[in-house]
């Protein structure tokens, strides 16, 4: 997925862990891990929530710090990265490369100007 949530999004997965546990909510912490690692979140934070040995409260607690921060971090976007997928799509594009070339070199860019694709 890699969708960046909301603030609403997180206080409703926050709800949720309240009234079922974070163990009720596995897929979705996933999730959240899984976005949060394309954004500048702290990976001890984020590794303590993904860790189902840890001890749920614990799990709960770097829950609460990262929904507290989460208007904070900001997600990683990797110029570097941004110029080569650009200049890939524009050689596509000028070259007249086939459709299915020149949409794999779109989609590309925009998973790297979306933050879908982690800096290298």
């Amino acid at each position: 997925m890699n969708e960046i949530p909301t603030t609403t999004q997180l206080a409703d997965l926050g709800c949720y862990i309240d009234q079922d546990g974070v163990t009720a909510h596995e897929a979705a912490i996933a999730e959240l891990v899984s976005a949060a690692r394309f954004t500048t979140a702290p990976s001890e934070m984020l590794d303590l929530m993904a860790d189902p040995t840890q001890p749920p409260v614990v799990r709960q607690r770097a829950f609460a710090r990262i929904s507290r921060d989460w208007g904070t971090y900001r997600r990683e976007l990797c110029l570097d990265q941004l110029l080569v997928a650009w200049r890939q799509h524009d050689d596509a594009r000028l070259q007249g490369a086939g459709f299915s070339e020149r949409m794999n070199a779109r989609r590309h860019l925009d998973a790297v100007r979306l933050g879908s694709v982690p800096c290298e």
